[in-house]
């Protein structure tokens, strides 16, 4: 009965739902028990959004994990021209805004819809208390947070050792990896 009181969940377990499916395949809660994720399914709000919507920008403040079910979100930053960088390029599956939740409070970029969307948000309230019942659910963010980070340093690289060209293939292969395919070069 520890485990019901726990999560706060007392009853019959139903069918999952199509939102829990989603999150389920997520690699952050891949050993998440059936009770555990009907937990994450009352805790988690579901919305869709257009392509375009924008869902934070710098200097708000990180309330909400983001949880990409469907769809693709652009997270970039503008410079003092208007001129857009973007840092990642998310798909399904994917979870972001988490720097937010676990550090500096707020967000320092901007997240937008690039095509329509489904997701999910999980408050920071219920990710803390997720990430102390099930610690290895905070290890696998901070695999996500570190896969990021090796990311950005590697495009920073990319970009003050190499030429346009080098940038180029880099970006290329790396495209191609993403999208789990082969780059053939003749």
């Amino acid at each position: 009965m520890v485990k019901g009181l726990l999560w706060g969940y007392n009853g019959a377990m139903p069918e999952p739902s199509q939102k829990v499916t989603y999150l389920s395949a997520m690699e952050v809660f891949r050993d998440l028990s059936p009770e555990e994720m009907a937990w994450i399914d009352q805790v988690t709000t579901s919305f869709t959004c257009p392509r375009g919507r924008i869902l934070y920008t710098p200097g708000q403040t990180g309330e909400v994990l983001f949880l990409l079910k469907k769809g693709q979100v652009s997270i970039y930053r503008l410079s003092l021209e208007g001129k857009k960088m973007v840092l990642a390029t998310l798909s399904a599956n994917t979870l972001f805004g988490e720097m937010a939740l676990v550090g500096q409070g707020m967000y320092d970029a901007f997240a937008e819809a690039s095509e329509e969307s489904e997701l999910c948000t999980m408050s920071r309230g219920d990710l803390e208390r997720l990430i102390l019942t099930k610690p290895a659910v905070g290890l696998r963010l901070l695999e996500a947070m570190s896969q990021r980070l090796l990311e950005a340093e590697t495009t920073l690289e990319d970009m003050a050792f190499k030429r346009a060209p080098g940038r180029l293939a880099s970006l290329l292969l790396r495209v191609a990896q993403e999208q789990g395919g082969e780059l053939i070069v003749e």
